[in-house]
């Protein structure tokens, strides 16, 4: 079986084949069975020859194997018949995605064993005196499913550094709140370890034992949310990246009685 090749057809098969199987295509000149069989095996997608009558000739092991049949049983039958379960693809999307990732317009892709198919056609000599076709099965299931995994990815991405705007801005409101809540307890704490202690000393009059007894407690107590409310500054400007923190030794002993003495 001698076939020629023209231009367009070479162009469509183009893209899957090797180096010498374009070389051929591009002579111009006719194929016996055998060169046309090393084509066929050389191309990644699927190829599919028909007559002008549209029933198929040739088909190569890759458009076999992706719609699961033997050649034997689809030569001389119509090509209708092989493409008929086919489904075509109408998710406007995915199409899309397909644009993105694909130089070539995606306006024939269907479905078929959940396999997505880019089908292009190109009219092919088959003698000197009559025409036929020339199918291109090209699967696009990884190219098309790339681009949806990514677009996922990208929106995934944008919700994260949503979400983490958010916490920034939740931590930095935390900070001022603490920052100036502890400032606004400090006043009222001085002032009453100020006016604890003038009356400890006597300075506005006796006192009784009792009443010594009690204010030293006030005093005492103040003393003590005075040091959380300076330790909670302390903390907010380590937040803030404000403070370092400088190690000195301590006297864990003193540290200990004073913890439980309070």
């Amino acid at each position: 079986m001698g076939i020629d090749m023209d231009d367009t057809a070479a162009t469509a098969l183009g893209s899957g084949a090797e180096s010498d199987a374009q070389a051929m295509l591009r002579t111009g000149q006719g194929l016996n069975e055998d060169q046309l069989g090393k084509v066929l095996q050389l191309t990644s997608d699927g190829m599919i020859i028909s007559d002008g009558a549209e029933r198929i000739l040739h088909a190569n092991p890759v458009a076999l194997a992706l719609f699961d049949v033997d050649l034997n049983d689809i030569v001389n039958t119509p090509l209708e018949d092989l493409l008929g379960c086919m489904k075509a693809v109408d998710d406007a999307s995915l199409l899309a995605h397909l644009a993105d990732a694909s130089s070539q317009e995606p306006d024939r892709v269907f479905q078929v064993f959940r396999r997505l198919i880019q089908i292009e056609q190109a009219p092919i000599p088959i003698t000197s005196d009559s025409q036929g076709s020339l199918t291109v099965l090209r699967d696009v299931t990884s190219l098309v499913r790339g681009e949806e995994k990514l677009a996922e990815l990208r929106e995934r991405a944008q919700q994260l550094m949503n979400r983490t705007e958010h916490l920034s801005k939740l931590d930095y409101l935390k900070s001022r709140f603490i920052a100036d809540m502890s400032h606004d307890l400090r006043n009222p704490l001085n002032s009453i370890i100020g006016f604890s202690s003038v009356i400890l000393k006597g300075i506005d009059g006796p006192i009784t034992d009792l009443q010594r007894e009690d204010l030293e407690k006030i005093n005492s107590s103040g003393k003590i949310l005075l040091e959380m409310v300076s330790d909670m500054l302390d903390v907010s400007q380590l937040w803030a990246g404000k403070t370092q923190l400088r190690y000195s030794p301590i006297d864990l002993n003193s540290l200990i009685q004073e913890a439980l003495s309070n």
